[in-house]
């Protein structure tokens, strides 16, 4: 399922040195349950490293109604055979007009749902061919609308270079055809050529717009939740923290449902006692941040997991209440196998039925977490918990950076009365005139004099 915001790819999470004080651990960090340790190499094992530098490009906009590396139709097997049409300006309807004009480049791709109803129907397509130039994490960031009284979302099949990426990747409701929106992800790319392939699996599509392809913003940090465990054997019980993806579950006994709709077809499995899952999150700026959990619960009541520092000074709790079911259950199910599949139990065809297992949602704290630049470990603690995808740190206020770098200040101190001075702005070495006015950058000799150029 998509977010409003950023996720990564497995491996995506850079694990950092981790420090003693508030968060720090020694050499040792415990994770899977409360009763075992693991090394400092073994949780490099489990949360593996991309690259150290996430690579700076500069933004790449595909236009969903382009003409060149666009490619649009539909795949066998599904409800609908159409393709999805592009609506612009010069060929809209009365009524479909404003929304075009709305749209990006004054123009967006439209799928056409089933005998009428857009919030049905499976098989249009849209992919995106382009390239970049260097393998690392990326952002990808959808540009739609929709509205419909009778929907909240109409989440699509999203792989990337041939792979499921997200069986369920979200775009919820705009409030009006005329409000566009993204839904982020974001993933691992090698270096050179990508495609990128959003396919409707019975809830049509929203209004695409385009596709953007960014530098992954280091301020927001996202950490899939598997990716922090050993890979799960047919020996490891099932009350202890999990690993699950399909290759796991194909010939297991006995056999367990896999739940479609995290990303990268993988997830944690909350064992059913108590556990604790140590989280190292790595911030490149001190300041305020807010955490999110993303989660699956198809019982009745809550499954609360609390959240602390390493150190046990208490953060806050998750209530993690139970999540409303999809809809209906994706199409294109063909390669989970029967013994993973949802049992049909409600209906005389053979499609399985869909519960809250695969209704995947955000929890986010209400209160805030404080970070220092590097590395702090979190600990989530509880029992019987529900399945979680993954865990997203995101900066909240008061937090200042550019390039990489805060912006600093000197030290509050007297200065006459004056406010402190950026050191952005302190005065050119040579003219005794402030950084960046007009006189300074008229004079490219003292650009060498000056320390702070570039900064």
């Amino acid at each position: 399922m998509a977010e409003d915001n950023f996720e990564a790819a497995p491996g995506g999470f850079i694990p950092g040195p981790i420090s003693s004080g508030r968060g720090g651990s020694g050499s040792t960090a415990r994770t899977a349950n409360s009763n075992t340790l693991l090394s400092e190499q073994d949780v490099a094992l489990a949360a593996p490293q991309a690259d150290a530098v996430p690579p700076v490009i500069q933004t790449l906009r595909l236009q969903a109604e382009a003409t060149t590396g666009v490619t649009r139709g539909s795949v066998s097997g599904g409800t609908t055979t159409t393709t999805p049409v592009v609506v612009s300006l010069a060929n809209a309807s009365t009524s479909d007009r404003p929304n075009a004009d709305a749209a990006d480049g004054d123009a967006y791709v439209d799928f056409g749902g089933l005998n009428g109803n857009f919030n049905a129907g499976s098989g249009e397509y849209l992919q995106w061919s382009f390239a970049v130039p260097a393998a690392g994490t990326y952002d990808l960031a959808f540009g739609y609308a929709f509205f419909s009284a009778s929907a909240t979302n109409r989440p699509m099949r999203l792989e990337v270079n041939g792979k499921i990426w997200d069986r369920l990747f979200d775009f919820t409701n705009t409030g009006a055809n005329t409000t566009y929106s993204e839904a982020v992800t974001r993933v691992y790319l090698e270096a050179g050529t990508q495609t990128v392939r959003l396919t409707a699996t019975g809830f049509s599509g929203p209004n695409l717009d385009y596709l953007e392809i960014r530098s992954a913003d280091p301020h927001r940090i996202v950490i899939q939740a598997e990716d922090l465990l050993p890979a799960a054997t047919n020996t490891t019980a099932t009350t202890v923290n999990r690993e699950i993806t399909l290759p796991f579950l194909n010939g297991k006994t006995p056999a367990e449902t896999f739940r479609v709709g995290a990303e990268g077809d993988a997830y944690l499995d909350w064992g059913s006692e108590a556990n604790t899952l140590d989280i190292p999150v790595t911030a490149t700026v001190a300041g305020t941040y807010s955490v999110t959990i993303t989660y699956a619960n198809g019982g009745t009541t809550g499954r609360p997991l609390t959240l602390t520092y390493l150190d046990g000074t208490a953060i806050g709790t998750f209530a993690l209440a139970p999540t409303t079911a999809p809809t209906a259950y994706p199409a294109f199910y063909g390669d989970l196998v029967p013994a993973v599949r949802p049992a049909d139990g409600s209906d005389a065809g053979d499609v399985p039925d869909q519960s809250g297992w695969e209704g995947w949602t955000k929890s986010t704290l209400t209160v805030n977490v404080t970070l220092n630049a590097g590395t702090t470990v979190l600990r989530l603690s509880g029992a019987g918990g529900a399945q979680h995808r993954q865990v997203r740190v995101r900066a909240g206020g008061g937090v200042q950076a550019r390039a990489g770098r805060p912006i600093r200040h000197h030290a509050r101190q007297s200065h006459g009365g004056r406010e402190p001075v950026r050191r952005r702005d302190r005065p050119c070495h040579r003219h005794r005139r402030r950084f960046r006015c007009a006189h300074h950058r008229g004079l490219r000799g003292c650009e060498p004099q000056h320390p702070l150029r570039g900064r």
